[in-house]
């Protein structure tokens, strides 16, 4: 069975109105985009779709967790992720190129796939910087060794002194001989 046909929406012959879709994200749904930066998670997605005459609005509400490792001591985490979008799907005959919060499909569309999306708006809801506060939570092994030498690294008394890196040697290097006489001959002109 296919991963993903649960997020296909029977959109031709859908009454005008709201509707509402809950999914659950894990492993088998990551597996399903190629190079994904996530492999694992446990997210809840509750899609909000409001049919209009013209267009469809969809409000998605993101919130779990993904596996993934922190960023200081490089221990398997459970980071939490939680994030609100939106985005409206507007009909057209004509190939026109989305943007960020417009989506365009042809009115004879039967299905709307919202996986895409889905999968888009939670790895957008992962934070740059892969941390929390572990040290509160009880389940979570800190690489204690790692973290220390973060916490030795980051404060500025505990960095070592630079070594001085000598001046280098005068020498003519003939590339930039040629440079200079090309630039003395278009002075010259």
């Amino acid at each position: 069975m296919d991963a993903l046909i649960q997020y296909l929406i029977p959109v031709k012959g859908l009454r005008h109105g709201v509707y509402d879709y809950n999914f659950h994200i894990d492993r088998e749904f990551f597996s399903c985009f190629e190079a994904s930066p996530v492999a694992d998670g446990d997210v809840r997605v509750h899609l909000r779709f409001d049919k209009q005459p013209s267009m469809f609005v969809l409000d998605l509400d993101i919130e779990g967790t993904v596996n993934t490792e922190c960023d200081r001591c490089l221990a398997p985490i459970k980071l939490p992720i939680a994030d609100q979008r939106s985005f409206v799907v507007k009909f057209s005959t004509e190939e026109e190129s989305d943007d960020d919060d417009v989506v365009f499909i042809h009115p004879d569309t039967q299905k709307f796939d919202v996986s895409p999306y889905v999968y888009e708006y939670v790895v957008l809801a992962i934070p740059m910087v892969k941390t929390y506060d572990c040290e509160n939570d009880p389940t979570v092994e800190c690489n204690r060794e790692a973290f220390d030498r973060y916490i030795l690294r980051t404060d500025e008394e505990e960095w070592p002194e630079e070594p001085e890196l000598e001046a280098p040697e005068d020498t003519e290097n003939p590339v930039w001989n040629v440079l200079k006489q090309l630039n003395n001959d278009n002075n010259n002109n």
